[in-house]
């Protein structure tokens, strides 16, 4: 951590930690070239019209990989040659990847959650979750 960094805590129940890990990862996957919007568009009436328009945006955003629609750039922003965009999505997937990992081991889930957050060296600390 940054020496003049302050710290802050929050407190959320599970379902806010939830939402926000849902929409952190809406724009970590956003900026990565995964234009969908997944958490974000689900239950909306006209979920799959909308997503395919955002798709749309694939070689907008994901400049590097034009004309390869489903293809985005790694969770360290491996791929990506924008700064800029690279290190938002450094900085972005701990951040979802944390919220879900705790509560995958705090539920006792098998899933791709369970495992440790994997790191770079240009992420920021991870954020620290403790239950009340």
């Amino acid at each position: 951590m940054k020496h003049n960094e302050e710290l802050y805590t929050i407190t959320l129940t599970k379902k806010q930690m939830r939402l926000i890990a849902n929409c952190v990862e809406d724009c970590s996957r956003f900026l990565a070239g995964q234009c969908e919007l997944g958490f974000t568009t689900c239950g909306l009436d006209k979920q799959q019209e909308i997503q395919e328009k955002l798709r749309e945006l694939h070689d907008l955003v994901a400049t590097d990989l034009a004309n390869q629609p489903y293809a985005s750039y790694g969770w360290s922003g491996g791929g990506c040659s924008n700064d800029y965009q690279r290190n938002k999505i450094i900085q972005l997937y701990p951040l979802y990847r944390e919220i879900l990992h705790f509560i995958a081991k705090e539920e006792g889930h098998n899933s791709v959650y369970a495992g440790s957050t994997p790191t770079c060296d240009e992420q920021d600390p991870f954020i620290k979750i403790n239950k009340l």
